[in-house]
């Protein structure tokens, strides 16, 4: 199951199920550090921050904001390793209480060095698709071999 092709770096979609991305990311792991994030957990900005924080063990000065949060993200190759990997699992739950927030979110992440994968189920990407679409943001899917 590897991502075919490489990972562009910014946002991408990966449509798989679960036991399939549980196996993109351990092949990911192989060759490139790997933090998932989940997007039931980030209703909201806040609780973006805070498993984003987690995930990606945020210094502990981290203060809870979009400034922040973007340096932190800035320093993800320092901190995290060399060319980095973000898998957002059930990413069509990312910001779903605040959609207002998407566009920052894209904008954020945009300009990383790392790969920011969102994950969505079989059936749920047009509704991911479209949401990114909306804040002008076109996401290229990944593809995974079955093999």
């Amino acid at each position: 199951m590897t991502p075919q092709p490489a990972l562009p770096r910014g946002l991408s979609l990966l449509v798989a199920e679960p036991g399939r991305t549980a196996g993109v990311e351990e092949e990911l792991r192989a060759t490139r550090p790997v933090r998932h994030v989940r997007g039931r957990r980030m209703p909201t900005a806040a609780a973006l921050f805070d498993e984003f924080a987690a995930a990606l063990q945020f210094p502990y000065y981290f203060g809870r904001n979009k400034d922040a949060f973007d340096e932190c993200l800035r320093e993800l190759g320092d901190t995290v390793g060399a060319d980095p990997v973000v898998l957002v699992l059930d990413a069509d739950a990312l910001l779903a209480d605040q959609p207002a927030e998407l566009a920052w979110f894209a904008a954020a992440v945009g300009h990383t060095d790392a790969s920011i994968v969102l994950q969505v189920r079989p059936g749920r990407a047009d509704a991911v698709t479209d949401r990114f679409a909306a804040v002008g943001v076109d996401l290229p899917r990944i593809a995974v071999s079955d093999a």
